[in-house]
């Protein structure tokens, strides 16, 4: 059986983070009175049934081990990415003093 690909998985980047896959529905549904089935199925990672059942799925002895284990790589990857920025956040000043001190070294040089 082949897995669901749900209209949602379809879609660009930006379409997915501004929601814009979701106008035609947004136009259908401000003439119509939308019922369940005028709307497609959700791609399987978005189902909330399925995403519950995995997360029943997990052992553990509280619930906030329950809630790490199951967003662990969501959890590193947002580690991650801010560990990066705050990074590049220093970087910027930090070159800059350094361009500044070359440059102010070559003025005092030629003096």
């Amino acid at each position: 059986m082949q897995p669901f690909v749900g209209r949602d998985d379809l879609v660009t980047f930006s379409s997915w983070m501004t929601f814009s896959w979701m106008d035609p529905f947004i136009e259908f549904g401000t003439h119509h009175e939308l019922n369940p089935e005028d709307l497609p199925l959700l791609s399987m990672t978005q189902q909330s049934a399925i995403v519950f059942n995995k997360f029943r799925q997990i052992v553990a002895k509280s619930l906030l081990a329950r809630l790490l284990l199951a967003n662990k790589y969501d959890l590193g990857l947002d580690a991650s990415l801010t560990l990066l920025s705050v990074v590049f956040n220093y970087a910027g000043p930090f070159f800059l003093k350094r361009i500044l001190l070359v440059n102010l070294s070559v003025r005092t040089s030629r003096r």
